[in-house]
């Protein structure tokens, strides 16, 4: 017998938010409820907490004078918001998975969010939805915050984990906007007078399929074709080719990795090429742990290579907290299949249940890395966010602490066509420090690899310099030299 439900309008859940609360959107939430929200012209002092948002229902690029809302981000920007902290319009709080729940402990300090919003599976006969591929930290907001409300997508497969909660503690339970039809779609993208974003969307809408992605591809469609085609995919359309700078750093991380290494992959460049670039191709009994995924990483599975067997959390189970990064095939998978699990951010990144498995490797990408090992990967010229921490701080932490781990940082040794050097002698001013120079290990170009665990600093100089791109290398030593007197 189904379980009883009661749905409500967008506009009467958005009745419940209040003056001065603070909303949080979860992370790439495209909810129809949104608008209804934003629609509210009484609403005053209202801050809304943003993770990768996937939509703007106006409180991104506001009217002249509307100042009902102020935004702040946490954990991730993305490429759709970036223009908000450009601007100086939204801020960003700076904050760890493992750690952001610690907010609501100390009410006098931090303002926890009041209501949440979110996309759920439609409920099944016992009553449960499923929060969908992106877990994260949706149910931690759901038993936490005063006022829930969460958008049904029918889109949504099951996914194995603990990864799902009763209908019952959601106070709004809103039906889903499905979007236009898939001849409307193709006709709004055809209409469109750009060509290069005509195509991508195109290509968008012929290789994403309709299981899952389609109520998220039609929202995208409807609301952001204006979208820059650069920002369109990857993880949804074709992903590019490693290029051959990608297939040397995979080379070199595949030389560092050990058999039974627990796996935490960032979705960064160039991190994510590292499967399709063959690094663990040769590599025995490996497992994941990770917090999002990179493309074409199920093939390990299926080949035998991943059998997420030397793990203490979930063992002979492929762990993360949501199935980001990823291809439509590896979702086909994923979906469904209980040799895959999502569980909570703030469990799956807590360093001490990550490091609990031996052999963790964490791989992560940087923007750039000093000579003292100080890594970036968060600004550039200086202050400019690109995007906040993710879940690099925590997995890199638990690396250094398992036994036999290891804390890997990939990067291209240069920038914006080879004229900017990635290794520096010291950051810009303004330039935010991800990882520490303590806790600098392994890093990783398609030059080589540079050792900085148990290093000083004149000896982490010479490893990073040797790893640098040619051209920059001879500036680079006479700086090392007046900093730490190395010698040419």
């Amino acid at each position: 017998m189904a379980s009883a439900y009661r749905t409500v309008s967008a506009e009467e859940a958005a009745a419940a938010v209040r003056d001065g609360d603070v909303l949080y959107c979860s992370l790439t939430s495209l909810d129809y409820v949104l608008d209804a929200i934003t629609a509210r012209r009484d609403l005053t002092e209202v801050r809304i907490r943003l993770t990768t948002p996937g939509q703007d229902p106006g409180w991104l690029s506001p009217e002249a004078g509307d100042d009902r809302f102020t935004v702040d981000f946490q954990i991730f920007v993305g490429d759709f918001a970036r223009f908000a902290t450009d601007s100086g319009h939204a801020s960003y709080i700076p904050n760890l998975f493992s750690t952001e729940l610690k907010q609501i402990e100390r009410p006098d300090d931090c303002a926890f969010p009041d209501v949440f919003v979110t996309r759920v599976s439609r409920p099944n006969e016992k009553g449960y939805v499923n929060f969908g591929p992106m877990m994260f930290n949706k149910r931690a907001y759901v038993e936490r915050c005063r006022t829930v409300i969460a958008e049904i997508d029918d889109t949504f497969p099951m996914f194995y984990g603990d990864c799902t909660v009763h209908v019952s503690e959601i106070d709004y339970l809103v039906e889903g906007d499905p979007g236009p039809s898939d001849a409307e779609m193709r006709a709004k993208v055809e209409g469109l007078a750009d060509a290069a974003r005509r195509a991508a969307l195109l290509d968008l809408l012929d290789t994403t399929p309709a299981r899952w992605l389609r109520g998220t591809l039609r929202r995208t469609l409807a609301r952001f074709h204006e979208l820059d085609p650069a920002l369109i995919g990857p993880g949804l359309g074709k992903i590019p080719e490693p290029d051959a700078e990608s297939r040397a750093i995979a080379a070199n991380v595949a030389e560092v990795v050990a058999d039974g290494a627990n796996l935490q992959i960032g979705v960064g460049e160039p991190s994510s090429s590292l499967v399709r670039a063959g690094t663990f191709d040769r590599k025995h009994d490996l497992g994941l742990h990770s917090e999002m995924i990179i493309p074409g990483w199920t093939r390990l599975i299926r080949e035998g290579i991943m059998t997420d067997a030397a793990k203490q959390f979930r063992p002979g189970v492929a762990v993360a907290a949501g199935w980001a990064g990823c291809t439509p095939e590896d979702l086909d998978f994923i979906a469904e299949n209980p040799r895959c699990e999502l569980h909570p951010s703030d469990l799956v990144l807590d360093p001490k249940v990550m490091s609990a498995n031996d052999r963790v490797h964490s791989i992560n990408s940087a923007i750039n890395i000093d000579l003292q090992g100080q890594i970036n990967a968060e600004t550039v010229h200086g202050s400019r966010m690109i995007n906040g921490t993710g879940g690099q701080p925590d997995s890199h932490y638990a690396a250094m602490y398992s036994e036999g781990g290891r804390a890997i940082t990939v990067m291209k040794s240069t920038a914006l066509g080879g004229t900017t050097s990635r290794v520096v002698a010291t950051h810009e001013p303004g330039t935010v420090v991800t990882i520490p120079r303590s806790l600098a290990d392994t890093i990783v170009t398609e030059y080589g690899i540079a050792r900085l665990f148990g290093k000083s600093t004149r000896e982490r100089a010479a490893e990073l310099i040797a790893i640098a791109h040619p051209d920059f290398r001879a500036e680079l030593r006479r700086e090392a030299g007046q900093l730490f007197g190395l010698r040419p």
